[in-house]
């Protein structure tokens, strides 16, 4: 049923993406925008796709924490108009030395505002102080985003105000779809009485609205992992609950992370669910937390831990979804492309 319910989800969030291109058809001026990392440029895509154009400046696979930004890059982003950053990596603060006067968005973390708009910040399992990581992947915090984001469109262009407003509007109504199934999902599978161990903290803001209890967290930030006092102990409330779960990004399968996963999972009994985090592969925030919203529910209905993948059938309803939103997307692109061509 919810597998289904989000491949509707997907089609509505296209449809909604088509329409904004044609919304943005009159318009004379685009807007390039600097983003730091893909899945915080989803937003700003879901939002206002038709009148910008998004810049990825962290390189695909490199880790944002210990990225390095170059002078050829910096350079290279002398024609961005607005700079959309999480407020969190290093490389963000050295590229707006450069451009003090570009207008820029991002999290002020001693205040917990974003561009004045207060978020949700959680705090991390074992209560050290606020998580700044994957902040923008809470449904909530990406509105605010889009909002804080509207208000540079405004200052930049005060006669589309209009425009701006009509497309922060249609973004609201698919976070409040993504937050009513986040509600649905919970409710059926009672996620409220579950337990869930996370991978990284970003995994945090993904699997909160669900109102489950955090247990732990592997890897606390660069260079902090878990203790082996707190991976027994979280391996003994795992071993006595019934509704158990581990949830983890997908890079962890490249790290070294990921037999300490397997090992607690093997030890607690509880089924290991990845998901994206980083949101490789993906050009849209809706589009990645619908994908992730299915990779967990096909992770619940799967066999709870002794499985060898989960039921073929799931499997490929699961793949089947991602192909056909993939092919929507091509479609949609192409459209865009040709629209841009009768404008420009």
């Amino acid at each position: 049923m919810y597998i289904k319910r989000i491949i509707v989800l997907y089609i509505f969030t296209i449809i909604l993406l088509l329409n904004s291109v044609v919304y943005a058809a009159p318009y004379q001026r685009r807007f390039k925008v600097g983003v730091s990392i893909q899945s915080l440029g989803g937003i700003i895509r879901d939002a206002y796709g038709g009148v910008v154009e998004i810049v990825y400046i962290l390189p695909e696979g490199a880790e944002p924490h210990s990225y390095q930004v170059t002078p050829d890059v910096i350079q290279s982003l002398g024609d961005v108009d607005i700079f959309v950053f999480t407020g969190h990596f290093s490389f963000e603060y050295k590229i707006l030395e450069s451009y003090p006067n570009k207008p820029h968005i991002m999290l002020d973390i001693e205040d917990k505002t974003y561009n004045g708009y207060r978020l949700h910040l959680l705090e991390y399992p074992s209560g050290e102080g606020y998580n700044p990581h994957g902040y923008w992947l809470y449904p909530d915090n990406a509105y605010l985003i889009a909002k804080a984001f509207r208000d540079i469109l405004v200052e930049l262009d005060p006669s589309s105000i209009e425009y701006y407003n009509r497309f922060l509007n249609e973004f609201e109504m698919r976070i409040d779809e993504l937050k009513e199934l986040y509600r649905e999902i919970s409710l059926k599978y009672n996620l409220n009485n579950s337990v869930i161990l996370i991978g990284f903290p970003a995994e945090e803001y993904i699997v909160e609205p669900f109102n489950v209890s955090i247990v732990g967290v592997i890897i606390k930030g660069p260079g902090q992992i878990i203790t082996p006092e707190e991976t027994s102990k979280i391996i003994d409330i795992l071993s006595k609950s019934p509704n158990k779960y581990i949830i983890s990004s997908d890079i962890a399968s490249k790290m070294g992370v990921y037999r300490l996963l397997n090992d607690i999972s093997r030890m607690s009994k509880s089924k290991i669910i990845y998901v994206n985090v980083v949101g490789a592969g993906f050009d849209s925030y809706i589009e990645l937390m619908y994908f992730n919203l299915g990779m967990i529910v096909g992770g619940i209905e799967a066999n709870p831990y002794i499985s060898s993948g989960g039921s073929e059938g799931e499997l490929n309803i699961i793949l089947l979804t991602f192909v056909s939103t993939l092919i929507i997307v091509v479609l949609v692109e192409a459209i865009y492309i040709y629209m841009l061509s009768r404008v420009y």
